[in-house]
């Protein structure tokens, strides 16, 4: 995955940025080594999937078909993991005719990127959500505004530590070449008014680019701010009314099992 990452970012970058970063040779490279170890990976883990499907699954008692018994987790995910974010992508990767094109590369190293993370919820949210024995329920779950806020300020901080290194370390040593190459075409864009600079940020120019992501960034900013500032009023109110015991009692009493729940109300 990591060859794809980088060149899905750095096409990413390029886009927000409207700059040349790198020349379409580092592309097709880049396209190059994730496809084979893509390959390698994709093979292995046919080879795995059989062994456990023919003798691991079996030898415990378990006929694999049962782990995909389940909706939505059915066998249409394990085929999605492997061919669909594995083979295919791999596939165009190692292909020079389709590894010429742009295009083909941002759409394999997407779907590369998105196997990762179709691997990772397999691993972790499927296997959590099956019911283990007969008598136990289907566990489902979706997280609160706060905890989808927590998760793209980790997102964001990520965005702004990559801007903050793309604006003083030398990330893209082509770039000053491929500028130059292109001063011309970007003095007019200049001298027409569509480039402008910003406080905080360096480069932006008004297109929707910018102002989807700046809005998105903004937006998560405020939203965390608003939930600190909420929380810090409502600790002062309970603090003020001597509620901590009883906020204490609550928190406790709701991780008790049911049994326990039942005497603690009587």
């Amino acid at each position: 995955m990591g060859p794809s990452f980088i060149l899905l970012t750095t096409w990413l970058v390029e886009k927000l940025s409207r700059k040349r970063l790198v020349r379409p040779t580092v592309y097709r490279l880049l396209a190059r080594v994730s496809g084979l170890l893509l390959a390698v990976y994709v093979l292995a883990k046919a080879v795995d999937t059989l062994v456990w499907i023919n003798r691991t699954s079996p030898a415990h008692g378990f006929a694999a078909s049962q782990y995909y018994g389940l909706q939505p987790f059915g066998t249409w995910i394990l085929f999605a993991e492997i061919v669909v974010f594995g083979l295919l992508p791999a596939l165009v990767m190692l292909t020079p005719r389709l590894r010429a094109h742009t295009a083909w590369l941002i759409a394999a190293a997407a779907l590369a990127c998105c196997g990762v993370a179709l691997n990772r919820f397999v691993m972790t949210v499927q296997t959590l959500a099956l019911p283990t024995l007969a008598f136990d329920p289907f566990l489902s779950y979706f997280p609160s505004w706060q905890e989808i806020g927590t998760f793209l300020a980790v997102l964001a901080y990520g965005v702004l530590l990559y801007s903050f290194s793309f604006r003083y370390f030398n990330l893209f040593p082509e770039e000053r070449e491929l500028r130059m190459e292109a001063a011309a075409r970007e003095e007019e864009s200049a001298l027409a008014g569509r480039s402008y600079m910003l406080p905080w940020n360096y480069g932006f120019v008004w297109n929707e680019g910018h102002i989807i992501f700046l809005g998105a960034f903004y937006a998560v900013l405020l939203a965390i701010t608003a939930t600190l500032a909420v929380a810090a009023v409502r600790s002062r109110r309970a603090l003020l009314a001597r509620q901590v015991e009883s906020i204490r009692w609550h928190g406790d009493f709701s991780s008790l099992p049911t049994r326990d729940q039942e005497c603690a109300t009587c």
